[in-house]
């Protein structure tokens, strides 16, 4: 680009095709080109061949850069600093650019987005809000304009979910655009997904079982809840005799339970049961 011809060329063009320098592929990229988005629009010389994009150019300056080195600088500034020299070569400017200015951040925008693969998933009942979302997407990928992809991170919710409640409910997922993208033909939408809360199993005692001389173990068909624990009532017979037991307590993972008699005797030989 030679310094001459910007120099001859109106203030408001200048600025435009300066705008349009972005670098958005430096390896493909040329000092001294101009740049919409992640599209080259070339040299100057190459523009003036191409009156529409000129124009567009002129109209919507702050969609373009100019770059110098694979960097994309603000048009209006590049613009201003070959005005304020106009006797320097191009490439003295094009220095000057790079040592006094700051390149522009590329904004791409989404081409397409991916589809969310888990659309229907199911949980325990007693599943919190946080683990079923757990197991829904938790991004979809964009492509962008410039042909590279990203993922975008969902947010998901659901106003009605009870995690004790068995039945199926919607969750609405939002999809957070990453730093510089932008969807300006609102390719990116919402997502839904439905997550089917099983009914409770019932409770069975599996097996009952001396730990040592004066404590019973009592395993379950399944883990039971916090809430279920503190609610659970024990009744212990040792040859169809009832006995009164000390206090519960119970595995870390909810599936078994052990208690001592309450007179703290020994377990003798016999058959002991418990139902809950």
């Amino acid at each position: 680009m030679k310094n001459k011809f910007i120099v001859g060329m109106s203030k408001v063009a200048i600025a435009t095709v300066l705008s349009t320098a972005m670098a958005a592929t430096p390896v493909l990229a040329s000092t001294g080109d101009l740049w919409k988005g992640s599209s080259d629009i070339g040299s100057v010389t190459q523009l003036i061949l191409h009156p529409n994009t000129f124009l567009d150019l002129l109209a919507h300056m702050s969609s373009y850069s100019y770059e110098v080195n694979g960097k994309g600088y603000d048009v209006a500034q590049s613009d201003a600093l070959f005005k304020a020299n106009p006797t320097a070569s191009a490439a003295d400017v094009q220095a000057m650019i790079e040592a006094q200015l700051t390149p522009v951040t590329q904004t791409l925008t989404v081409a397409s987005v991916s589809a969310i693969n888990s659309t229907v998933v199911t949980v325990d009942n007693g599943t919190t809000m946080a683990d079923a979302m757990a197991k829904l997407d938790q991004s979809v990928t964009l492509t962008l304009s410039d042909g590279s992809t990203k993922d975008a991170a969902i947010v998901w919710s659901c106003d009605n979910y009870d995690a004790a409640t068995a039945g199926d409910y919607t969750f609405t997922g939002k999809v957070t655009l990453p730093d510089n993208v932008t969807d300006p033909d609102s390719k990116v939408a919402d997502v839904s997904a439905t997550v089917t809360v099983n009914a409770v199993e019932a409770l069975t005692v599996e097996n009952v079982s001396a730990i040592n001389s004066t404590t019973l173990g009592v395993a379950f068909n399944r883990a039971l809840t916090s809430d279920e624990q503190s609610k659970a009532q024990f009744a212990a017979t040792y040859n169809n005799t009832a006995f009164n037991i000390s206090a519960v307590t119970w595995s870390t993972d909810g599936m078994t339970a052990q208690f001592s008699r309450q007179d703290a005797a020994k377990l003798a030989a016999g058959t002991y049961a418990v139902s809950v």
